[in-house]
């Protein structure tokens, strides 16, 4: 019987306060919740700002139609890759101090798995990646010093370079507020694949990108696929005509 009291549902001893978000990011991908800051909470040494008060970069001139037909694809449309149907069901948008807008995917299958895709924009071009998210003891670091990253990462016995480093705003569908964020990203040799690392305000994640081209994907959108739920009936926030 519900008797207001408080109860544990989780106990964690001696875990690390790094080792805690990263459980709080894993949790929050399996329960399909959107990572929303909190005012004080621990980690996040930048308030958020409201997203209104910095208008989301519009981008619509790319040379490659296929790609930039995704990259304008909104929540609920479904597209396909390598012979999987997907259905998008969030997106997040990077507007990066150097001009380029990224695109980042969360899609599912029909049974429920989770798949990443990440649009990367080079001014008029897109390159797509199929992502996966890396545990730290998968990269071999424990922590990753922001004010003075490695310049190489190795993954599964492959080297990786530092190429890029980013700082921007991130915006994710239906949430009112961005995000400054900063990305470093690891190119393999034959530039096919990288590791991309993200600092969420002080929680650091890591991906694995692989390269995908267009014969990866048929029937790149559906238009006609109904969506995922009533987009009228959505909390306050940014809604799927604000995206590009």
């Amino acid at each position: 019987m519900y008797n207001k009291s408080d109860k544990d549902l989780l106990s964690l001893d001696n875990v690390t306060s790094q080792e805690v978000q990263e459980i709080e990011a894993y949790l929050e991908r399996f329960l399909g919740i959107k990572d929303e800051p909190v005012k004080g909470e621990y980690g996040r040494k930048v308030e958020v700002q409201e997203a209104e008060d910095s208008a989301r970069r519009h981008r619509r001139d790319f040379a490659d139609p296929f790609f930039a037909g995704i990259y304008t694809s909104r929540e609920g449309e479904v597209l396909d890759l390598n012979g999987e149907e997907l259905k998008i069901v969030n997106l997040v948008q990077y507007d990066w101090n150097d001009g380029n807008s990224d695109k980042y995917f969360q899609l599912i299958n029909p049974d429920k798995e989770e798949r990443l895709l990440y649009l990367e924009q080079n001014q008029a071009l897109l390159n797509a990646f199929q992502e996966k998210p890396l545990e730290i003891f998968e990269t071999g670091m424990p922590t990753f010093r922001t004010e003075k990253p490695p310049p190489m990462i190795q993954v599964a016995g492959k080297d990786y370079f530092l190429g890029h480093y980013k700082t921007g705003k991130c915006f994710i569908t239906g949430v009112s507020t961005f995000i400054e964020v900063e990305q470093w990203q690891y190119h393999s040799k034959d530039k096919k694949s990288y590791i991309r690392v993200m600092n969420n305000q002080g929680l650091i994640s890591f991906f694995q990108g692989e390269k995908r081209n267009q014969a990866d994907f048929q029937d790149a959108l559906d238009l006609d696929d109904r969506p995922l739920r009533d987009l009228e009936t959505r909390e306050p926030g940014w809604r799927e005509e604000d995206l590009v």
